[in-house]
């Protein structure tokens, strides 16, 4: 019947109304456990989206810190260069021709996490 069906669906405790996605079965997350409305981890592998997520949230700690220590006037030289806000800060960037570099730079960041979660994927380091 389609009770037992219902019964033996089991449901999200972050979202009661959604189906709790096998992959996020015994993550542990408290009262967030098995939150996950867009349904990624269908799609892609736990361990990746938990690393993307780490990553993320701590680019965008960084960002808020930058962004605040910029606009209470703090500069990395003497001031000099950059007597900009944080608003014209990338067009800045851009014109002095820092962008480039910190793309090479940050791609190849990416390219050793790869390469990292790549080890993690074939059980080679302690990460699960």
């Amino acid at each position: 019947s389609s009770a037992t069906q219902l019964r033996a669906y089991k449901m999200s405790k972050a979202v009661p109304f959604l189906p709790l996605s096998p992959a996020m079965e015994g993550v542990v997350g408290g009262e967030e456990e098995g939150f996950d409305p867009m349904g990624f981890s269908y799609a892609f592998d736990i361990r990746w989206l938990r690393e993307a997520e780490l990553k993320h949230g701590r680019v965008c700690m960084l960002a808020t810190v930058g962004w605040i220590s910029t606009d209470l006037g703090m500069r990395v030289s003497d001031g000099s260069a950059f007597q900009v806000s944080t608003i014209d800060a990338h067009l800045s960037m851009v014109k002095f021709g820092s962008m480039p570099q910190m793309l090479v730079w940050l791609g190849l960041a990416e390219l050793f996490g790869f390469m990292a979660m790549i080890r993690m994927y074939q059980g080679k380091t302690d990460r699960a």
